[in-house]
């Protein structure tokens, strides 16, 4: 009955969503995955994104007072760039990044100058089979050296390469076996707070979601908790305040015109590495919801989840309150591909940058 209740709720006061300004950038194509993370210390986040038509990687830097007129695009290596990391994988203090180049087995690594550009890219050959779809980075191992997670969703693993702490990673990978098709993302997170880098993965094919909490030298422990049918995204964040991680998951089918299976599970963390599904969760979201992101989204203090909805040209807006999850939208483009959040003019409020694929624009909404 509650979740009647708070689902009534949502669809009651879905209203456009106020945002103050916004700006479009065009940057020669279709864009993909969105990062956001200030490359060249003047405290203000670059956007990092992937031409996949192009097989390349656009950097907008940080904007003067007439916009963002400086960007910097590159190749991204052979194959089609559909998942990006940044993480710093020599502890130089500066910012590297990782693509996992789709349709090939290899995974470009760049490292950062600190200037906002990247040195020329060092190839990571892995077994991925059948190819490289997503990739996610963290100390996996204890030892203070960042790692690299990679899927092989074929053989239902996820591979992760040792790092050696300058950039390179040991060749061969330990193979651990999950849940079945890990392949659209995985996640890296600390969801038991001990320091170390644990792993979730949606299991596209039998609706549940692999967790991999990390013991360090001594391997992982597998759970996988159940979740509607067809886990598409996974994101990882603290949704309701509690100071412990959680998991929000889309639902959708291969073709995004299929709306059957469109949801959004929530799953609380409980601190220790174990996840329950929320009262509310699963909710209704359609209009094939393909990613999610976790994050405050203006000047409140709750957290929210914004939500693409690529058959409705939508973004869904989800804001967790004491009266329960309340929803707006953003619909200004077509065809919405990847989003991300954070503050993007410093005037602490979470902003929200999203892509629009058909449109071939990034978008900046200001809070």
């Amino acid at each position: 009955m509650a979740m009647l209740v708070l689902l009534g709720l949502l669809s009651q006061i879905s209203v456009a969503q106020d945002y103050k300004s916004k700006t479009e950038l065009k940057l020669g194509g279709p864009t993909g995955r969105i990062l956001l993370a200030d490359l060249n210390a003047d405290r203000l986040p670059e956007i990092i994104t992937a031409l996949p038509e192009q097989n390349s990687i656009a950097i907008a830097f940080s904007p003067d007072q007439k916009g963002y007129r400086n960007t910097n695009i590159f190749s991204s290596g052979q194959g089609t760039p559909t998942d990006l990391v940044l993480t710093d994988f020599d502890a130089d203090g500066i910012l590297d990044l990782a693509v996992a180049n789709h349709e090939t087995n290899h995974i470009s690594i760049f490292m950062g100058t600190g200037s906002g550009n990247f040195k020329d890219a060092q190839i990571l050959i892995t077994p991925s089979q059948p190819h490289v779809h997503t990739l996610a980075a963290g100390d996996f191992d204890g030892d203070g050296k960042i790692d690299l997670a990679v899927d092989s969703w074929q053989n239902n693993q996820i591979l992760v390469f040792r790092g050696k702490g300058d950039g390179s990673f040991n060749a061969t990978p330990q193979k651990i076996t999950v849940a079945p098709q890990p392949r659209i993302n995985i996640t890296a997170y600390d969801f038991n707070g001990d320091g170390l880098a644990d792993i979730a993965a949606p299991a596209n094919a039998s609706g549940k979601v692999s967790v991999l909490i990390n013991s360090g030298a001594a391997g992982y422990l597998l759970s996988t908790p159940t979740v509607a049918p067809s886990p598409f995204h996974i994101s990882a964040g603290d949704i309701n305040g509690d100071g412990k991680a959680d998991l929000a998951i889309t639902h959708r089918a291969g073709n995004y015109r299929n709306q059957q299976y469109d949801k959004l599970t929530i799953l609380y963390g409980d601190g220790s590495g174990g996840f329950a599904e929320a009262p509310f969760s699963p909710m209704e979201v359609k209009g094939s919801p393909t990613q999610a992101a976790i994050g405050q989204i203006g000047c409140g203090k709750h957290q929210s989840i914004a939500v693409v909805k690529q058959s409705s040209n939508e973004i869904a807006i989800i804001t967790f309150t004491e009266n329960g999850p309340q929803q707006k939208y953003i619909s200004d483009g077509e065809s919405p591909r990847e989003l991300a959040i954070a503050d993007m003019d410093g005037n602490g409020c979470g902003d929200l940058v999203v892509s629009w694929y058909e449109n071939q624009k990034i978008t900046i909404y200001y809070y």
